[in-house]
């Protein structure tokens, strides 16, 4: 069972499997992400706890790094970038991780790095622990008919639905649900 999920970008097949491993025997589970474009879709829909990026994508990592920095959800995940001696960590790359790990790496070298950043990873988890809850949600809406859906999660700071309706960001909102028998309602700030 995974305590906490990482986001893994990079092109490389080694890296992939390395970072992989290494976040496995921590019970990390890793999404892997080969491109800019795939992982800041990825990070404008799910929390990760930690998010990995491979350097060597050049530019695009500025994408990420932007993305990452700007969500709601994962601005407070730990960061590491992966550094090589032909793709320097400019000081914006190294202004926005927490850790960079060096290749030539290996499985040991990968371990001395995450094991600082366990703790770290762990409590960015309990921070936005999300408590599985299926149960019918009305998402009522001004001027537009109400969308009838159900809750996938919840926690302190939200609730995560799956709706067959597409809903528009800072569209304003308000969520109705029951929870143990009592009707309760959450303001949207923002979707």
């Amino acid at each position: 069972m995974a305590i906490a999920f990482a986001l893994l970008v990079s092109a490389e097949p080694v890296t992939i499997g390395a970072f992989s491993l290494a976040l496995r025997e921590l019970s990390i589970s890793t999404y892997i992400c080969q491109e800019a474009v795939g992982a800041v879709r990825l990070l404008n829909r799910r929390k990760f706890d930690s998010v990995v990026v491979d350097l060597q994508l050049g530019q695009q990592c500025g994408l990420i790094f932007d993305a990452l920095h700007l969500s709601p959800s994962n601005r407070t995940a730990v960061t590491f970038a992966i550094n090589s001696s032909d793709v320097e960590a400019t000081p914006a790359f190294r202004s926005k991780t927490g850790f960079v790990f060096a290749r030539p790496f290996s499985p040991k070298s990968i371990r001395s790095t995450l094991k600082p950043a366990y703790g770290l990873i762990l409590r960015e988890r309990r921070r936005y622990f999300r408590c599985p809850l299926s149960s019918p949600v009305t998402i009522l809406r001004r001027n537009m008919p109400d969308v009838r859906c159900r809750s996938v999660n919840i926690s302190e700071g939200g609730m995560a639905v799956s709706a067959l309706v597409p809903l528009n960001a800072g569209e304003d909102v308000q969520v109705q649900f029951t929870f143990d028998g009592r009707q309760s309602y959450l303001p949207s700030n923002d979707n």
